[in-house]
């Protein structure tokens, strides 16, 4: 199910708050659309759509661009109307890089520009995502009986909840036998324990949270055609029983608020790891993706989609710093090696006590990333 939502900004907004020097001529008018996904398979978006006088963007895809190179994150898809003469389209990263699509050539831009590019891909995330209210207030609009809205942030798929009982974080029912029904219909119609990014929207409130989809425990409405209750988390919210932040929720919050880039720059080795076993134990292939080297996912996805589940015994690490020379410039590497005791837990409900040692690489001026993941 798509779901989009459309900003319209007015030529004379444009020009009154947009840095000098971008606009030409009043006399062609062209549009820009900005379009932002939580992933590539997300069938939920956001778009910004920027009626004006844009020159310069008419002139990018004729630039002389830098080689081809990967992209870091994807912030958003930027397209360029040029009316008859077509669409050119755009991605911007999370480094603010743009990239002329479909061969991914990065395209330089003036200072000018890469700002008019970062302030609407921002106003367009701002307006995608939710925002990550911690519990303490959450809980204040969110009281007992209260009915809330969600949103899963990869169909777009909305139901309602009645917020039922829970104090650390919001234990919750389907408020109709079809609520019920779209929440199933979100997990492939199989209830289950995976973590997904949603949007609880409360009286006016968009509010970035995480939930699983396993009914468990007592439930009190009639006739909604669930069997108890589920839990729905928010910013700083723990679990019930030990009072702990659960990684995985917290990962999908960040999700739902469009934090992924920041939380995955700043993340060291170690944490990373920890960030990369919340998706596994998810599922999120994309946003596991996005923590490992390109050249070597191919192998390991075949073989991990077959562990359901994953649960961490201890770590130890091993981290060295080595130096090359190349072309008269060094280059500090810094490679990590990390190995995990683990329980994996396979599709066909076998638990399997193992080892899996991470190899990570990262450079001065880039983030930590996987670069390889062997079994034993």
């Amino acid at each position: 199910m798509k779901k989009k939502f459309t900003v319209v900004v007015l030529f004379m907004f444009m020009i009154l708050h947009h840095p000098q020097g971008i606009y030409a001529s009043k006399n062609n008018a062209t549009k820009i659309t900005i379009t932002v996904r939580s992933s590539d398979s997300s069938t939920f978006f956001s778009t910004l759509n920027i009626d004006g006088d844009f020159s310069f963007f008419g002139q990018l895809d004729k630039r002389q661009s830098f080689s081809q190179m990967i992209p870091d994150i994807p912030l958003a898809e930027i397209t360029f109307s040029k009316g008859k003469k077509g669409n050119v389209k755009y991605l911007s990263d999370s480094s603010h890089q743009l990239f002329l699509l479909p061969d991914y050539q990065r395209i330089p831009l003036s200072d000018q520009e890469k700002s008019f590019i970062v302030k609407y891909v921002q106003m367009t995330r701002e307006a995608h995502f939710g925002k990550d209210y911690p519990w303490k207030q959450v809980k204040k609009w969110f009281f007992r009986y209260k009915v809330a809205q969600i949103i899963d942030i990869e169909t777009g798929k909305k139901f309602r909840v009645q917020r039922r009982a829970g104090n650390r974080h919001a234990d919750v029912q389907p408020l109709t036998l079809r609520d019920t029904k779209v929440m199933k219909e979100i997990y492939d119609g199989k209830w289950s324990w995976k973590r997904r990014a949603i949007l609880v929207q409360i009286d006016g409130y968009t509010i970035a949270a995480s939930m699983h989809g396993m009914p468990h425990g007592a439930g009190a409405i009639r006739d909604n055609g669930f069997p108890g209750h589920f839990c729905i988390h928010f910013a700083g919210s723990k679990t019930h029983r030990r009072g702990n932040l659960d990684p995985g929720h917290q990962l999908m919050i960040a999700k739902a608020s469009g934090q992924i880039p920041k939380i995955l720059q700043d993340a060291d080795g170690t944490r990373l790891i920890h960030l990369f076993m919340a998706a596994w134990n998810a599922q999120d292939w994309e946003l596991m993706k996005l923590m490992m080297i390109k050249e070597n996912q191919d192998d390991f996805f075949s073989w991990a989609k077959g562990v359901k589940g994953i649960n961490i015994k201890g770590i130890n690490e091993r981290a060295d710093i080595e130096k090359e020379k190349n072309d008269e410039n060094l280059i500090e590497h810094l490679v990590m090696e990390v190995s995990e005791p683990v329980s994996l837990y396979t599709n066909d409900q076998r638990e399997v006590r193992t080892t899996l040692t991470f190899l990570l690489a990262r450079n001065i001026t880039d983030r930590w990333r996987i670069v390889s993941v062997t079994n034993g």
